[in-house]
């Protein structure tokens, strides 16, 4: 799959029509390519850093109600104040760090606000990836020696949305195997995301689990 641009993803606002059909909402909607038979609801992004066999991800480990953790990219749904899926991303990527990454310059640590993160997807864009079933954007980027995470405020929380989960640097071989084993985010399942972390079998789509769809 080529490279995309993704700032060339815009989002409109469009009006869709609830979960019980009964009243309509405003949403934004982007269009992969502008092909509207390809919808983007949600995007990302996963940072990576390490070459070769010492390549790894940054992920979340959402704590789950059965008590089990699940590894996560850092994205979510589109905002009707997003106009762009590198937008969504930044912001999501924010909200869900506590604003805990920053970004060293003449010695200090400056923390990146939304436009920052912005500005750090862009630069640092590896390969983007349209996930047609979960109508997903996902972005990989480079983690360069500029940046940094803050752990301690950062946390074992978001605040915003008061989620328990941590934030942790996961190998590839155990990104893997989390997909094989049910422990990934359905929305990063997909042959072509395995591919470029490595695995190079086709993959068999876990099982218990279908989208929902619109």
């Amino acid at each position: 799959m080529p490279k995309r641009n993704p700032k060339s993803q815009l989002c409109i606002t469009t009006r869709q029509k609830a979960t019980d059909d009964k009243e309509s909402v405003m949403r934004k909607v982007c269009y992969y390519d502008n092909d509207v038979e390809k919808p983007i609801l949600a995007a990302g992004v996963i940072f990576v850093k390490g070459s070769g066999n010492n390549r790894e991800v940054l992920m979340q480990k959402v704590l789950e109600t059965d008590g089990t953790y699940k590894l996560s990219d850092f994205g979510g749904k589109i905002d009707l104040s997003d106009n762009t899926v590198v937008q969504t991303a930044a912001r999501e990527l924010g909200e869900e760090l506590n604003f805990g990454m920053f970004q060293v310059k003449r010695g200090a640590n400056v923390y990146l606000d939304q436009e920052g993160l912005k500005k750090v997807i862009q630069k640092n864009m590896l390969k983007p990836f349209y996930m047609p079933v979960a109508k997903y954007f996902l972005m990989f980027c480079q983690f360069n020696e500029d940046l940094g995470l803050d752990m301690e405020k950062i946390g074992d929380h978001e605040k915003l949305d008061k989620i328990t989960r941590t934030v942790e640097w996961i190998k590839e071989e155990d990104f893997i195997k989390a997909h094989f084993e049910h422990n990934l985010h359905p929305r990063l399942w997909g042959k072509s995301i395995l591919e470029y972390m490595g695995h190079h079998s086709a993959p068999r789509r876990p099982t218990g689990f279908a989208f929902k769809r619109s």
